[in-house]
């Protein structure tokens, strides 16, 4: 598994709150074919019941050059505040009116801090976000337990308690009791997050 698709998923939870889209939908868009698999499939042969053998045996037959542990592969991802910020950068971000823009993440020892520009046009909110949030590992699957969100300057009156209604609701929507989930595709299992002063390390399995 690459950082990058790590920091796609992570990135779709933070912009969920402000969109408010499905997020296993755009993870499997986003991370179509970022994931690649490192362990051959053995394909085994039965013996006919005729063979002139006193016990059948399972004969396996790689179907590449050699052959590989059928374990499932491990990972560990390194991931910069950089990579993440990057994202919005690179590709920029729009989807169901929703423009995204101006990412900047700051990844501390106890939580990670995503601030961005969101726009919506159809509803005519825009201004900054903040949310705060923790990674944590359970089951062997990646949550991010939000721990508070603002909004900036921009959003006041009226629309400051409509735009925090919408996102609250968003987060009771999502959240599982353990957080929102984050699923990477191409991933066996998580068995460890880990924060840093300015990156985050993932560790687990992949197919």
């Amino acid at each position: 598994m690459n950082k990058r698709v790590l920091a796609v998923a992570l990135l779709t939870v933070f912009l969920l709150l402000a969109m408010g889209c499905v997020l296993t939908t755009l993870m499997n868009r986003l991370t179509s074919g970022n994931v690649q698999t490192t362990r051959e499939r053995i394909a085994i042969e039965i013996p006919s019941p005729s063979r002139a053998t006193p016990y059948p045996t399972l004969t396996p037959r790689p179907q590449a050059d050699s052959p590989t542990s059928l374990a499932p592969s491990t990972f560990r991802v390194e991931l910069s505040e950089s990579d993440i910020s990057a994202l919005v950068g690179e590709e920029g971000l729009s989807r169901d009116g929703l423009q995204v823009r101006n990412l900047r993440v700051t990844i501390t020892e106890q939580q990670v801090i995503a601030r961005f520009d969101a726009a919506h046009a159809s509803s005519g909110l825009s201004g900054e976000m903040t949310v705060i949030g923790v990674p944590q590992v359970v089951d062997g699957k990646l949550y991010l337990q939000v721990i508070d969100f603002s909004l900036g300057s921009s959003f006041s009156g009226f629309t400051r308690l409509i735009a925090n209604a919408l996102v609250e609701s968003v987060l009771a929507s999502y959240n599982t009791g353990d957080g929102i989930p984050v699923p990477i595709e191409g991933v066996n299992e998580v068995t460890s997050v880990e924060l840093l002063a300015g990156r985050m390390v993932v560790t687990g399995t992949h197919h």
